[in-house]
């Protein structure tokens, strides 16, 4: 039974890498309320806008802070980019304030049944993946990890 159930596993894992691989050479990109996470740090602030408005550039630690509508709510997000080509990444959204049952319900709708995970809830896709932690007596945090941004971000560390 526990070779078995190893088996399922160790094929489930090759499936998950053979999808990866698959997005990166097709050159899928994870999107971010309808805005592709992808290009450089510049391109991906003139895609969001006007919707998400530039609240402050942090060069010198490599992100760039949002302010916009997520989910019904103004919220504040984090777009971190690498070092070299300032390729972006990663996307945080940080809710001060809200339901988080009510925010996860909301991301249920748009991304259908999570994986549930420890502290939160996880969507994976081809081309990355969502995260929502939810930890006791702090606010919610999701994050939007794009497959390709992490790829360059890992080559260029």
């Amino acid at each position: 039974m526990k070779r078995l159930t190893a088996a399922i596993a160790f094929l489930c894992l090759c499936l998950g890498v053979s999808a990866q691989e698959d997005s990166i050479s097709t050159g899928e990109h994870l999107d971010f309320f309808g805005v592709p996470i992808e290009g450089n740090i510049t391109q991906f602030t003139t895609n969001l806008q006007p919707r998400f408005r530039l609240q402050k550039k942090k060069g010198d630690e490599n992100y760039y802070i949002y302010k916009g509508p997520v989910c019904g709510h103004d919220m504040y997000l984090k777009a971190e980019y690498s070092r070299k080509s300032r390729t972006v990444y990663k996307v945080t959204v940080t809710p001060q304030y809200i339901d988080a049952l009510a925010f996860l319900d909301s991301l249920t709708v748009m991304y259908g049944s999570p994986e549930e995970m420890e502290k939160g809830c996880r969507w994976m896709f081809p081309a990355g993946e969502v995260i929502l932690y939810m930890v006791q007596g702090f606010d919610p945090v999701l994050i939007y990890l794009d497959l390709q941004g992490a790829v360059a971000f890992k080559e260029e560390k």
